[in-house]
């Protein structure tokens, strides 16, 4: 049963036995009662237990409780025992499940060591505007001969860091996924799969993000990288590629830092058009944006109207450490 609806029904019964039940005589009964949802049931009602019409013999009563609680004991032993990327504890999978991966190709999306990588099956296409890249600095390296590429950050919260990369290329379905502990500011990515794939810096684009509290709002704040395969150098300014699901006409980008009260307030840029004349669909477009003053969160809006003329916006925010 999917976790979600297993979290869903326990939910359900907590809240049912908050209402129904009180004192120490109610918990074996409450806890059957969440097992029961747990393995299965797929209908969820509030359950009394006051006394009905019909009794156990006084005799059978007790020996028939502990005979239930025990078997309830030895299942709820068993479904701990058995492996689950959902149990508490356990390091959750890096792999998109979104992803329809090819089995049998070597060069597969699958989980390879501490990240997921690979080719998958044509995803389908869509007007949106996807952030493919997001880096202060991107070494260029020779495809074929890599060893490792060396990936750096700078985060505002000391929480896990998800990595992702994405093809450039046209027609290249390739992506890789990777969860970096907290405290952790470094990542090693081995080359392998790059190098099967033939792949250059120009093919490919990398991205970093961590869940982030912003004024009580759950932001998913953007962490630039800093990527080398050999020689790390200081941060120009950023670059981020923009992908389009359909051809657009013109993009605009608006760039603001972020106040105590999570709001945009002063914009550094404002509806600044790219000018580039040509936006084709699901090709990289590059988006250069200058060293901020200070340090912090700062916002990003990046604006665009299709060849149709429908309008598209995606609003990120991202993490300026002021270290040049």
């Amino acid at each position: 049963m999917p976790r979600t609806s297993a979290l869903l029904k326990l939910s359900v019964a907590r809240d049912c036995t908050a209402s129904s039940f009180s004192g120490e005589g109610t918990r074996r009964d409450n806890f059957a009662m969440r097992l029961r949802l747990v393995m299965g049931n797929n209908q969820v009602h509030c359950i009394s237990t006051k006394g009905t019409a019909h009794h156990a013999p006084s005799t059978w009563k007790k020996p028939m409780q502990l005979v239930r609680f025990g078997l309830c004991f030895l299942v709820a032993l068993a479904l701990n025992a058995q492996p689950s990327g959902t149990q508490a504890g356990s390091q959750p999978s890096p792999c998109d499940p979104n992803l329809h991966q090819r089995e049998q190709d070597p060069q597969g999306y699958r989980l390879r060591g501490d990240r997921c990588e690979g080719i998958y099956l044509q995803a389908v296409s869509g007007s949106s505007l996807l952030v493919a890249s997001f880096t202060g600095f991107f070494e260029a390296f020779d495809p074929g001969s890599l060893d490792k590429l060396s990936l750096e950050w700078s985060s505002p919260a000391n929480t896990p860091v998800r990595l992702r990369a994405y093809a450039l290329r046209e027609k290249l379905y390739y992506q890789m996924d990777t969860i970096v502990t907290p405290g952790q500011a470094t990542y090693s990515w081995p080359g392998g799969v790059l190098n099967g794939l033939h792949l250059s810096k120009s093919d490919i684009g990398v991205v970093g993000f961590v869940d982030y509290r912003i004024a009580g709002e759950n932001r998913t704040v953007y962490l630039p990288l800093r990527v080398y395969g050999k020689t790390r150098k200081p941060t120009q300014g950023y670059e981020l590629v923009l992908v389009p699901g359909s051809q657009l006409k013109e993009v605009f980008i608006s760039l603001a830092k972020v106040e105590a009260d999570g709001r945009p307030h002063t914009f550094l840029i404002s509806d600044r058009p790219l000018r580039r004349g040509y936006y084709p669909a699901e090709r990289g477009t590059l988006v250069e944006i200058p060293n901020p003053d200070s340090p912090g969160i700062y916002y990003l809006e990046i604006g665009a109207t299709t060849m149709y003329g429908e309008p598209l916006a995606q609003q990120i925010w991202f993490y300026h450490d002021g270290v040049k």
